[in-house]
Parts: structure tokens; sequence; C-alpha cells
């Protein structure tokens, strides 16, 4: 019921019993809602009973199948939506929901569903039973009467047996059903559904068909003819069919060569494609990454080559610290040395004439504060002085060669100078003040303290002066090689790096380069199969056309033997009673017996009875036909 009540656009159901009302008025529900409801029943008592005009009045539509010759609509199935099928051995009966054991099989497998489907309306479109039917039942043995087609003939084979047939019912006199039902129902009644019976009451059935059975000369003759006639033109059809069939199958054959040769075309041109790359990688990305590689490692090389033991570090704060202690004595010095060349003698005098100490000393440290006072000029010029003995003492150790000795003779005797002019200065200061001195001579200098004073402090000096600046600038040197030495370093790690990541390209390179190399030999395999396929199919063709030729000669010995066969009964001027005909009033008694079976006893041993009676008079059916046409 969950399937029924979920469908949407349509539900066709083919129902040998369908008495549940419940069901029923779920069907008109779903009509209502524009479903479409389409039903085949088996036209029989039970269901005679149930009002459908409810479901008709909604839109719904209910085909009658009345039984016509052996068997009945025994079917039990349904397709809701094109999408599900539920068949089984469940009747949609009140007594199979409350009383029976039964099993339902639920399938969406799209395959199973078209074939019921289809069934269905072939069903409705009126195809015998015995031809619609071509499932069988679904139910199990027990619950159902399997259906089995007579050995049904194809081709001209069937078409000349339908003919037969229609020719010998026209021949038959017509038969009284309802007492034909009502002799089935007596029989099962007096032998309580014994179907051993069963072809003992076939055979009187049989007996009274033949007696039945009408037929004059002039019909043999006539049916001769046609006979002759219909052989012709089928013999005619048969060779057309052949041709027709041997053209198809060259023309499969040559369309699946064409689909062949495609894939193989497809698939060599894959092969090209992936040769290509190979190609690629082994000729030019591979080499490219090798170059890199080699020229990541000269650099390397370099560096090495160029590198040197790595320095130490030293620490030049101290010499720095004495470089502008010494530079600020420097300063000073030649400060008061330039100062007393300029203003000594005046200022001693003048403070002779204020009635101070008349003194002149070798170094004045107020020379800086007192040239102030003299004026800015007079400061500017005298610490600009100081920066020359400075550049000498710079110059003395940054420059090599004569240039050198030339630098260091002029720095002495600039100095030397200096002494004197001082020296001198200072005496004459000294003679103007102390009485019984001797008149300044040159020579005196030789003797005087104050010039070697004046030489020691300013020219040794300045000598330690550059001395300790050429060493800072030498420790500063061994800072920036060592600097210089990480930087190198540095490089060589990041081309170590690079060297390491070209190894990983490379190697990537070379398996992809060996997967698609075992990928062309698949796609090469490919190949050799779809080539071997294709040079098989002449062979398949020549088989194929065999194959036709044999079928074709098969049905004309058919033909042929139904002939022979129609001819010698002919001949005799006996016809056997029409198959058709005979099976027609087999299942009108069985009819009548399973409507007392299923009166009489529970539907479970009433079906199981019926079935027993069904293969009886299918057997008795198949071995009288064998005697009919042997």
């Amino acid at each position: 019921m969950d399937n029924l009540s979920k469908a949407e656009t349509e539900i066709v159901a083919a129902l040998a019993w369908f008495t549940d009302v419940e069901l029923v008025n779920l069907l008109t529900d779903k009509a209502q809602t524009g479903v479409k409801v389409d039903l085949v029943l088996a036209k029989n008592s039970h269901n005679e009973e149930v009002d459908f005009s409810a479901l008709e009045a909604a839109g719904g539509s209910v085909t009658w199948i009345t039984t016509k010759g052996y068997g009945l609509m025994h079917n039990k199935f349904c397709v809701v939506d094109e999408q599900v099928a539920i068949t089984g051995s469940y009747n949609w009966t009140v007594n199979a929901k409350r009383n029976n054991g039964e099993n339902i099989l639920v399938t969406a497998d799209p395959v199973v569903v078209k074939q019921y489907r289809d069934q269905f309306f072939a069903l409705k479109s009126g195809v015998p039973i015995e031809e619609a039917e071509i499932y069988g039942d679904a139910g199990p043995v027990g619950d159902s009467i399997p259906k089995h087609k007579m050995d049904a003939p194809t081709g001209d084979y069937a078409e000349f047996e339908k003919e037969w047939n229609h020719f010998l019912n026209s021949r038959v006199v017509p038969f009284e059903r309802n007492l034909m039902k009502s002799y089935g129902a007596e029989i099962a009644e007096s032998t309580q559904g014994n179907a051993e019976v069963i072809p003992q009451q076939l055979d009187s059935i049989y007996q009274q068909l033949l007696s039945d059975t009408e037929i004059n000369h002039e019909d043999i003759e006539v049916l001769k003819r046609s006979l002759e006639q219909k052989i012709s033109f089928h013999e005619a059809k048969n060779s057309t069919a052949n041709r027709n069939a041997i053209h198809v199958a060259e023309m499969k054959l040559i369309a699946r060569k064409r689909v062949l040769e495609n894939q193989i075309t497809s698939l060599e041109n894959e092969r090209d494609k992936t040769q290509q790359e190979i190609l690629g990688i082994s000729d030019t990305q591979i080499p490219i990454l090798e170059k890199k590689r080699l020229h990541s490692r000269e650099e390397i090389d370099d560096l090495s080559r160029e590198a040197v033991k790595r320095p130490s570090k030293k620490r030049v704060w101290p010499e720095v610290a004495l470089l502008i202690g010494l530079t600020f004595y420097l300063v000073l010095f030649y400060s008061s040395v330039m100062y007393n060349i300029l203003y000594g003698k005046a200022d001693a005098r003048l403070a002779g004439e204020r009635g101070g100490e008349v003194v002149m000393e070798v170094f004045n440290a107020n020379a800086i504060w007192m040239a102030l006072d003299r004026g800015l000029f007079v400061l500017s010029f005298i610490l600009i002085f100081t920066a020359i003995p400075l550049a000498v003492g710079y110059l003395l150790h940054r420059i090599t060669g004569w240039t050198r000795w030339i630098y260091g003779v002029g720095a002495l005797l600039l100095d030397l100078l200096l002494a004197y002019i001082i020296t001198k200065a200072i005496y004459e200061v000294r003679y103007e003040e102390t009485p019984g001195l001797e008149p300044w001579d040159k020579l005196m200098v030789l003797s005087s303290g104050d010039f070697y004073l004046v030489l020691t402090m300013g020219f040794v000096s300045f000598l330690i002066w550059g001395g300790l600046l050429d060493h800072i600038y030498k420790q500063l040197d061994t800072v920036s090689k060592s600097e210089s030495y990480e930087v190198n370093e540095e490089k060589k790690s990041q081309l170590l790096a690079k060297v390491a990541e070209y190894n990983s390209e490379i190697e990537t390179m070379e398996e992809k380069k060996l997967l698609l190399s075992r990928q062309n030999i698949d796609t090469s395999g490919k190949i050799t199969a779809l080539q071997n396929d294709l040079a098989h199919t002449d062979y398949e063709m020549a088989k194929e056309k065999l194959l036709i030729d044999s079928d074709y000669e098969d049905r004309k010995h058919k033909l042929q033997n139904l002939k022979e066969t129609i001819l010698l009964h002919l001949n005799r001027e006996r016809i056997p009673v029409s198959m058709t005909s005979l099976k027609d009033r087999v299942s009108t008694f069985l009819s009548g017996w399973d409507d007392w079976l299923y009166d009489y006893y529970a539907s479970t041993l009433a079906t199981e009875r019926s079935h027993a009676a069904h293969n009886r008079a299918k057997e008795w059916l198949q071995n009288k036909r064998d005697e009919i046409f042997a």
C-alpha cells in the first residue's frame, strides 16, 4: 500500500483476483488526484461482485479479460510510475491479506519494470494469454498455476500452423460454453477434484470435437492449391529475409570495423601525444634542470674557493676610547701651541703691566677659552690648525712607499719649527723679566728642555694617534671580512637548497616519464588487441553468414515438413482437429473445474489441486499435438 500511496503519475495492474475493497478505495482516491489508474482483471464471479464504478467515475480504467484458449489470466503484478514493479503470490483479496501466507517482490530494476509494463499493455490489447504471459507466474509453486507456451512455432512455420488452425476452426461446430463449464464442475465434484481423471475426460472432449468437425472433398482441394501458393510465397519471403539478414550483418560488420579503426586511431594519437610528452621531459625539461643544477654547483665551488678561514671578531671599543682621549689631548695641545705662538708673548707682557706674574708656559690649558675671548675667528683658526697634525698622523699610517717618508720628514720639520718658535718665545719672555740672561741664540734651542718637551708632546703624540687609528681600521676590516664570510655562507646555503630543489624536480620528472612510458605500453597493448579484433572481424562475418544460412535452411526445412505433413493428411482425406478449438474446450472445462475447487476448498488446497489438474491437462495436450502432427 505504501508504494501505491506514493504514486504520482500512473498505476497499472494485471490481477486474477481483486476483491480487497480497501485497495479499490485507495486506487479511487489516487485517480481523483490525477493519477492514471489502469487495471486488467480476470472476468470471474469473484471480481464481478466488486463495485468499480467509483474508480471508473474518477477517471480510472478497468479492462476485463475473458478466458480464451488453454490457461487462466493468472497474473498478479502492478507497475507504479514506470519505476517500481510489484509482484508475487499475493492476490489482492481479503483472504490473502488476512489468512494466507504470501510473498511480495518489489523491484526498481528498469529492465524488469519495462517487461512487466509491456506485458500489461499486451494483455490489455487482447494478445492471447499463452502469448502475452511470457514470464509465467511470479509467485511460488503452490499459490499459482504456471503458464507454458505450447511449443509455439515461429516465423513462416507459425503462419502456416495459424492458417491450418483457422481453416479447421471454420469447420468446427460451436459448442455450448456454459454446458462445458458445468461439465467440468460436475466432474470435479464427483471426483473431489482428483486430477488423475483429467486425461480420460479430455479424451471424451477430443472425441466430441472430432464429431463436431465437418469436411468435404472440395475443401481439401481448395486447401491444397492455397498451400502450394503459400509455400511459394513464403519460400521467396524466406530467401529475401535471408539476403536482408546477410546485408544487415555486413553493415554491422562495416560499422564495427569503423568503430575499431576509430578506436585504434584515437589510441595511436594518444600514444603519440604521450611519447611527445616523454621526449619533452627527456630532451628539454630534465636537461634544463640539470644545467641549472650544474650552474648552482659551480657557484658553490667558486664561493668555496674564495672563502678563507673564518676570522675571529675582536672588540675595538678600548682602542676607540683611547683614540678619542688622544684626539682631545692633541686638539688641546696644538691649540695651546698655536695660541702661544700668536698671543703668548703679548699676554705675558699684558699680565706684567697689570702687576701680575709674567710667565709663558709650554702648555696653556686656557688657550681655547682665551682664543674665544679674542673672537670666534681666532678660535676657528686655532682649531682648524689642530687638524694639520691629525691629518699628517693619519696619512703617515695609510700611505706607503716614498710618499710616506716625505710626509714623515715634513711632519718632523713642522713640529721642529713649532718647538723652536715656542722655545724662543718662552726664552724671550724670561729674558725680558730676568736680568742677566744672555740674549737668544739659535743654538740655545738644543739645550732647552722646552724644545724637547714640545717636540715630544706633539710629534710623538700624533705618531701614536695615527698608529692607533690605523689599528682600529684594521680591526674594523677584520669585522668586515667576518660579515663577508657570513654572506658567502648564506649564499652557499641558498645555492645548496636550489640544488636539492633541482634534484627533487629531476626525480619527479623521471617518475613522470616512467609513468608515461608504462601508460604507453598499456596503450600499445590495447591497440594490439583492437587490431586483432579488427583482423578477426572477417572470420566473424563468415561465421555469421553461416549461421544465417543455417537458420534459413532450418526454416525452409520446417516449412517443407509442415507442407508434407498437411499434404499427408489431405491425401488421406483425413483432417486432424484444430488445436485452437481443442485448447478452447479444454480451457472451458478446466474453468468449471477450478470454480468448483475454489468454492469447495480453502484457497491453498484449491490452488494445489488446480495446479495438478492443469499439469495433467498440459501433458495431455502436448501428447495430443504430437499425435496430430506426427
